[in-house]
């Protein structure tokens, strides 16, 4: 008799952009889990504007031209990337349905133009689980944005 694993949690990287053009690409290995939970939290001294680029790309390997974009979750097409409050950290997250997807998920962020020269501090962390989480909606979950699909 064999045991399987429930939960992983996997910290995806830690960045810091100096540019509003600097993007930050993420890559989740999902093999074997129903549900991934993608967060991505920005910090920075003054983070008043949505992100110019938040999404999530699906693949069956981790070369980055092999991902698309997966609609549901792509700022400014699936949903609109709301603007953090300046006094905390803007946490965005994913839930993820994986049944039906590929393996590899892949995060990615571009600061907004606005924060030019501001460093932002970017952390990517999934969370995945082969069985639905219960807390449902950003209050509940403790964060800015949720976007499930």
């Amino acid at each position: 008799m064999s045991l399987k694993q429930e939960n992983k949690l996997v910290v995806g990287t830690q960045m810091t952009t100096a540019t509003s053009n600097t993007t930050v690409a993420v890559n989740f290995d999902c093999l074997g889990f129903s549900r991934a939970q993608v967060e991505l939290i920005v910090s920075a001294p003054n983070v008043t504007h949505a992100p110019a680029t938040l999404k999530l790309g699906q693949g069956t390997t981790t070369d980055a031209s092999n991902f698309t974009d997966i609609s549901a979750f792509a700022a400014g097409t699936g949903f609109t990337a709301v603007t953090a409050s300046t006094s905390a950290a803007a946490i965005y997250k994913f839930d993820v349905d994986m049944r039906g997807l590929e393996r590899y998920l892949r995060l990615t962020y571009t600061p907004n133009a606005a924060q030019s020269s501001t460093a932002v501090t970017t952390t990517a962390i999934a969370h995945l689980f082969r069985a639905n989480l219960g807390a449902s909606g950003a209050t509940a979950q403790g964060v800015t944005q949720v976007v499930s699909g």
